[in-house]
């Protein structure tokens, strides 16, 4: 029987973000204790906040917007690579994958859960510069990674979101995968619709083959 993993961070007050990203304000706007006939909740938040997938526009100013990724790209069969103690992921770590023709793969580090206990730092793996490009020339359609960014907070110049999100591979990050052993899936990531974003947060469910 298979069975649904919902790898998503909950969005909440105090919830761990990038440095200079907007806080999370989650409050009661309307509530029957203010006389109104129903409860409505005011949210503010950046657009790469908790699970989030980036739109080209993230780093390509004059690209597409999160209306752009289809569905077919956000929905189908992915493969989780535990590559956990192995530092940033270049060519090496993702050659089963591509070697087995896998066209979304999602990263496992082990890094966000620790991050979510301890408060952000500046170190954590990423993907290198040839890694993306290893991806590229593969086919890869969307790669997934359970750090805050999908390449590293020293990388100068960004050249990994660059390459990735200039080849439209869709980049998801702050997967939340401690729990999810390594193997294949069906993935299921929807971002919030928000005309022209540059990103926005995600619900993103894996499903069991075994079933």
């Amino acid at each position: 029987m298979s069975r649904y993993m919902d790898v998503s961070m909950p969005i909440r007050n105090g919830m761990l973000i990038w440095p200079t990203d907007p806080p999370v304000e989650v409050r009661v706007f309307k509530s029957p204790d203010k006389g109104d006939r129903s409860t409505v909740s005011a949210v503010a938040m950046g657009t790469h906040t908790g699970t989030h997938i980036d739109a080209p526009r993230h780093f390509l100013p004059e690209a597409e917007g999160i209306e752009s990724l289809t569905p077919e790209v956000l929905i189908g069969r992915c493969t989780v690579l535990d590559v956990r103690g192995r530092g940033n992921v270049g060519p090496e770590h993702l050659r089963p994958a591509l070697e087995a023709g896998a066209t979304r793969i999602l990263l496992r580090t082990g890094t966000i859960e620790k991050q979510m206990e301890e408060g952000f730092s500046k170190e954590f793996p990423g993907v290198t510069a040839e890694g993306a490009r290893a991806m590229i020339e593969a086919g890869v359609r969307l790669v997934g990674i359970d750090t805050m960014s999908v390449e590293t907070y020293h990388a100068p110049g960004a050249p990994t979101h660059h390459a990735l999100l200039g080849a439209r591979i869709v980049v998801i990050e702050n997967l939340l995968l401690a729990s999810v052993p390594a193997g294949d899936y069906d993935l299921i990531a929807l971002p919030l619709l928000i005309a022209g974003a540059d990103g926005a947060p995600a619900r993103v469910l894996l499903r069991t083959l075994d079933g």
